[in-house]
């Protein structure tokens, strides 16, 4: 059975982990403020050691430049959610959980596969389309071009 896989571009890559570094220093002050307002030792103490680690993750992130694919604010935005927990924020928690699905699946590879059968187009859930449905497929000069019967057309570039 005959398959191909053709990965788009997603242009939007740099904004959404623009994105991602302000949720995370976001989260460094939100621990300096609660540590600033907190009224007991325990939780000031708490919320300093988040603050620290959250700041040393952002430290090493900006030192070891990402060299090895290591992605130092994943850990930041973990230790953020597991301090959350533990100081009783749970909404806060869970709403940078939620940023961080986003932001997962915002960044993920788009690839079109496309079978004898069906075309499996990356959409979330994944949009399976049949051969019927289709009139034209044109790859050129660098552009996907997907016509269908009811006169929709998709148009999408493709990373090199």
């Amino acid at each position: 059975m005959k398959r191909f896989e053709i990965t788009l571009k997603n242009e939007k890559v740099n904004r959404y982990k623009t994105s991602f570094i302000i949720i995370v220093f976001l989260n460094l002050i939100g621990f300096l403020f609660l540590a600033y307002v907190s009224h007991d030792n325990e939780s000031r103490n708490t919320c300093f050691l988040a603050a620290i680690l959250v700041g040393a993750n952002i430290l090493l992130h900006f030192l070891i430049k990402n060299k090895n694919g290591v992605d130092f604010y994943v850990g930041a935005v973990g230790i953020s959610i597991l301090f959350y927990f533990r100081l009783h924020y749970y909404w806060l928690a869970i709403s940078v959980i939620l940023l961080a699905i986003l932001y997962f699946i915002a960044i993920r590879k788009l690839s079109i596969l496309f079978t004898e059968k069906k075309i499996l187009y990356p959409s979330i859930p994944v949009k399976q389309i049949n051969w019927i449905e289709v009139n034209n497929v044109i790859l050129k000069d660098g552009l996907l071009t997907v016509d269908f019967k009811n006169d929709k057309l998709v148009q999408q570039y493709i990373d090199e």
